[in-house]
């Protein structure tokens, strides 16, 4: 008799234990169900401005395209031809030409696991997206990238505030590695190093092919972002010849400024246009078709 009342003690014990076990393991997979519905609602949702991009039609997206290649057209004429030049180039603009130009012209420039990429410009940043699969999962990734000038000539830094996948966020190191990739592919100077926040800052030099032309040296003053524009503003010089030192010489000691290119700092120390820079004196790659 003991025995038995033993064994109806141990019974219900058993039971219990077994109860909480089935009771906790419930709970976690629906926790672990609830999380993973959530990072993948977030990892598909499509970002503000790469959203507002694909809104574009074709029709719309050839002619942005077209208006785009005009205004670079324009600016390469304005490098050559004279020392002073400017333009803007509206994100509107470089988004058509993503969409009806590039995979068709340059299809080789888009890397093999990327699709679809757009840009958007915002005050002092710019931000970059394209779409990917990550596990089978479709995905935007993007970055919020600033821009600041350094001291040294025709060079800039470049800072990666923050990274997503679809608006979920991201190590920035999921953007920062292809786009290394990307940029030694096409033979540009970059360089990392994390700032005191320990935000990646990628320093890129302009490559010294695309800076002389005609014994010309192009010198980059301005690069700005805006609302929906990025501006671009330098001067073109003459390289001076002396005992046979040619345009590496020339690009050693930074050209002095004229006064009919002078720039100014702002209060954010970013260059900015002069004041005598009226509509009138911009070049043509600004202008705009309302």
């Amino acid at each position: 008799m003991d025995d038995d009342s033993d064994l109806n003690d141990v019974r219900p014990a058993g039971r219990s234990w077994l109860w909480k076990t089935l009771r906790f393991l419930a709970v976690g997979l629906l926790l672990f169900l609830l999380v993973g519905g959530v990072v993948y609602w977030l990892a598909t949702q499509k970002p503000d401005f790469y959203r507002a991009s694909l809104e574009m039609s074709e029709e719309e997206a050839f002619e942005a395209g077209e208006s785009f290649e005009v205004a670079g057209l324009y600016l390469r004429n304005d490098v050559v031809e004279e020392e002073a030049w400017y333009a803007e180039f509206f994100h509107d603009d470089i988004n058509g030409w993503l969409i009806s130009d590039l995979p068709r012209k340059f299809k080789r420039a888009i890397p093999d696991n990327m699709r679809d990429p757009r840009v958007s410009f915002e005050p002092e940043k710019f931000r970059l997206g394209a779409t990917t699969d990550v596990r089978g999962v479709e995905t935007v990734l993007s970055a919020a990238i600033e821009f600041f000038p350094t001291e040294v000539m025709n060079e800039f830094g470049l800072r990666v505030t923050n990274a997503y996948a679809g608006q979920m966020p991201i190590p920035v190191s999921f953007f920062t590695i292809p786009a290394t990739e990307l940029l030694k592919k096409y033979r540009i100077q970059v360089r990392w190093y994390d700032d005191e926040n320990g935000r990646p800052v990628a320093v890129i030099s302009v490559p010294k092919n695309l800076l002389s032309h005609g014994g010309k040296l192009v010198v980059l003053e301005q690069l700005e972002f805006v609302d929906g524009s990025v501006r671009l503003a330098g001067r073109t010089e003459l390289v001076q010849q002396q005992n046979g030192a040619g345009a590496d010489a020339a690009e050693t000691d930074r050209p002095s400024d004229s006064t009919a290119t002078a720039t100014t700092l702002n209060e954010r120390g970013t260059k900015v246009l002069p004041t005598n820079a009226t509509e009138d004196s911009k070049p043509k790659s600004v202008l705009r078709n309302e």
